[in-house]
């Protein structure tokens, strides 16, 4: 299952259709697209998602065809070196796009604590710790304690080896590392936490 989903994952990522290049997803990547137009090649670079600048940069690119960038439902803020007019989730590119061309798009990310009622409206007492698309979590930390977040003042800092710490209101802090990293220390069985009981 999870070798089909990233083979749909690739499939998706840009699509030609009807005169207009789709990029749905940002990680580096080089495409090449037959289209009716004519050749599309472009770049993905920027490190994403553990930067937040991606560049799109046209090395093929003939006329007429039209660019539209998925606008991540979780980014609230982003800029463009473009313009463009957001609909429906896509940002539509205003200008002709020419081979040489670099779109550079900028993403805020910001550390956020989510709630458990995204998820769940019946449930409101756990809660998450995301930056951009990237969610962190606890390797066996005590599913029952409970914890002051401090909502107004997200901190965190970057400790090293994989390792975040969360500032609480209490002058506690709580170790976390990116959920994709997690439950992986001494090769043991670990329970993995992202929901973490709140005050």
């Amino acid at each position: 299952m999870a070798s089909v989903g990233l083979i749909a994952l690739t499939d998706l990522s840009a699509i030609y259709n009807d005169g207009v290049l789709t990029l749905n997803f940002f990680g580096d990547a080089t495409y090449s697209f037959n289209t009716d137009k004519g050749e599309i090649a472009f770049t993905v670079s920027g490190d994403y998602p553990k930067g937040n600048v991606v560049n799109v940069t046209f090395s093929k690119m003939p006329k007429g065809v039209k660019v539209k960038l998925r606008k991540p439902e979780w980014c609230k803020g982003y800029n463009l070196s473009t313009m463009g007019k957001l609909n429906d989730g896509y940002i539509f590119i205003d200008s002709e796009i020419n081979a040489g061309d670099t779109i550079t798009y900028t993403f805020d990310m910001p550390y956020e604590l989510v709630s458990s009622s995204t998820v769940n409206p019946n449930v409101d007492y756990r809660t998450a710790l995301v930056k951009g698309p990237v969610v962190f979590a606890c390797d066996c930390y005590p599913a029952d304690d409970v914890l002051d977040f401090d909502f107004e003042n997200v901190s965190v800092s970057e400790l090293g080896n994989k390792q975040f710490a969360l500032k609480l209101k209490n002058d506690r802090q709580v170790i976390m590392k990116k959920y994709c990293d997690s439950g992986k220390d001494n090769f043991l069985r670990q329970t993995v936490n992202v929901w973490l009981r709140n005050k």
